[in-house]
């Protein structure tokens, strides 16, 4: 049974595969309503979500941690730990009223003082949380009563709100009383699931958690993530039903899940933005010559790449992507394909006999195929004469790459997700603004449109704003996006579950037995 859909169909769509990702009767094969086990393929690498370092944390965050606001399935923000808010007419105060009968998996009820913690703990140097500059902006929190806060921004910021106030909310004395060490390996939140144990390299284990304060309960008792990496694993474990769901389905084994009448294959539009990142612009490198980089633009055919590689799962984009405000806006598309327009403008720069060039990327598991995607990229470069080789490292390896400065890296498979802020506010700030993590530029025309963007009220103004900061990306080639990526899902019979429209994450909460 297939229900996979396309991006390019309406976001309510996804609630559709809710009911239509279902195999027939009875329950998961791991034990009916007691056991689903998941198969992913990247660990998260921190359990505490104020010291979160990269993306694949959020496969476990994503089930036992909230923030005030959330997204339901079909990315809708909705109220979360607060029910209500309110903003100053300047934009620069939030006053959120609290959710009364919350419960922390430790038995403690969540009230204000729990919440003005979570944000001062965020952006707290000492725990070196890698995305404490999305609250940037804040000034200080200032506790009402018992529930309700009033969040003090030092200047509008326009992806506070649709980031959900970006703080996961956390125990205060629960963490005070045993230290942040403790609680990194003993994590406690609000979600849905809480935590069990975890093996490292191998699995973390949740169960339901019957104190939770939402109307709709975990469906199963207890939820085993495994981690396979290894692609041929994950597919062996899912046919052979050692494992319940699995994620990030490779693109080559599509057909053969889909044909399997004991699978449901799913699939959904994920928010995560893949490009060709640079090592330093401002060296004598060829790459630091704009043409050089139009040119290497050309000689990439990005279509061939989403249906032969990706087997079609993924969204041509040009800076601005599908889930990002300002897309429809978007009057510029990606340069075409044109290897004699690549050795032109080659020839024109002083490079007729190319050059070398290395490419970094993650191994196949974070993201389905990285691998072939970046060796299809240096066929390309090879095909026009530019001399390009592939260097595959383990995730954590290019995490610390990328993040590393100088980088020690002459290109890099660049890797962001808008589904933080459903804008491309945060993947602005953090791949491309000055001395941002991610960052290998510092350009003050980008810098400008980047701290215009982020204080901008006007919502028809800021989304223009994200336009042409994207339109200037793109017409010196600082980055070459290749494609928005949509994500591949198998699920046993008997088990029903829905990605979350914009996220590639694995939350099982909302799964159940068919």
């Amino acid at each position: 049974m297939t229900a996979r859909r396309s991006v390019r169909a309406l976001v309510l769509a996804a609630v559709v595969l809710l009911t239509v990702a279902c195999g027939g009767g009875g329950g998961g094969t791991s034990g009916g309503t007691e056991v689903l086990t998941v198969g992913i393929g990247s660990e998260p690498e921190n359990l505490d979500p104020h010291a979160t370092r990269a993306g694949t944390d959020a496969y476990f965050t994503s089930n036992v941690f909230e923030t005030l606001l959330e997204r339901d399935v079909e990315g809708k923000q909705q109220p979360a730990l607060a029910t209500d808010y309110t903003i100053s007419e300047d934009g620069t105060i939030i006053t959120f009223t609290l959710r009364q009968g919350v419960t922390f998996h430790n038995g403690e009820a969540m009230t204000a003082d729990d919440v003005k913690y979570s944000f001062e703990r965020f952006v707290d140097p000492e725990l070196g949380n890698t995305f404490a500059y999305l609250l940037d902006q804040l000034d200080r929190v200032d506790v009402i009563d018992d529930y309700t806060v009033a969040v003090h921004l030092k200047q509008f910021d326009g992806s506070f709100i649709p980031g959900g106030g970006f703080a996961a909310i956390v125990p205060k004395d629960y963490i005070e009383q045993n230290g942040d060490e403790y609680f990194a390996q003993n994590p406690v939140g609000t979600g849905a699931l809480r935590f069990v144990e975890r093996r490292i390299r191998d699995s973390f284990t949740l169960e339901r958690f019957d104190g939770y304060w939402g109307e709709q309960k975990a469906a199963y008792q207890r939820y085993e993530f495994r981690i396979l990496s290894d692609a041929n694993s994950r597919v062996a474990a899912i046919r052979s039903g050692a494992v319940d769901v699995i994620s990030q389905v490779p693109p080559q084994n599509l057909a053969q899940l889909e044909a399997d009448e004991q699978l449901t294959v799913v699939s959904g539009y994920t928010g995560e933005n893949v490009w060709v990142k640079f090592g330093r612009l401002d060296g004598d490198v060829p790459w630091a010559d704009p043409t050089v980089r139009q040119a290497l633009d050309f000689a990439i055919d990005k279509q061939r790449i989403i249906d032969q590689v990706l087997g079609g799962l993924g969204v041509p984009y040009a800076g601005v992507a599908p889930l990002s405000s300002g897309f429809d806006r978007v009057d510029y598309r990606q340069r075409p394909f044109d290897p004699e327009r690549t050795r032109t403008l080659l020839a024109e720069a002083g490079y007729p006999d190319g050059f070398d060039i290395e490419i970094v990327t993650p191994a196949n598991g974070r993201l389905p195929a990285s691998e072939q995607v970046m060796q299809a990229v240096a066929g390309y470069w090879n095909d026009v004469g530019v001399r390009a080789a592939v260097r595959v490292v383990e995730y954590s390896q290019w995490i610390e790459h990328i993040r590393a400065t100088p980088p020690p890296i002459q290109a890099a498979l660049g890797l962001h997700g808008d589904q933080t802020t459903y804008d491309p506010q945060f993947r602005l700030i953090t791949q491309l603004a000055c001395d941002a993590p991610y960052s290998h530029v510092c350009d003050p025309q980008l810098q400008a449109m980047i701290e215009e963007i982020s204080s901008t009220v006007d919502e028809e103004a800021r989304e223009q704003a994200y336009v042409e900061a994207f339109r200037y990306i793109h017409d010196i080639a600082l980055e070459i996006p290749l494609y928005s990526s949509e994500q591949a899902f198998a699920l046993r019979s008997g088990v029903c579950w829905t990605p979350i429209y914009g996220s590639p994450f694995t939350d099982m909460s909302h799964a159940k037995p068919c």
